[in-house]
């Protein structure tokens, strides 16, 4: 079985910073810091964007 490299979020990015994006889970409606850094075209990302890719180890890492 292939391990995932990126998942998909479902949900909006609701602020932004030069170093993250502050994104608003559809799923659960908690909002989440997420490094541009770990996001795929996380440098253009921006307020109203929707469906963020991001790493599954930072992820991973954020849900234990």
């Amino acid at each position: 079985m292939t391990k995932k490299i990126f998942q998909t979020l479902s949900g909006e990015v609701v602020r932004v910073t030069a170093k993250s994006v502050l994104f608003e889970n559809d799923a659960n409606g908690l909002q989440t810091w997420i490094p541009r850094c770990v996001c795929i075209d996380g440098d253009v990302l921006n307020v109203g964007d929707s469906d963020v890719i991001i790493a599954t180890w930072w992820l991973e890492l954020c849900t234990r």
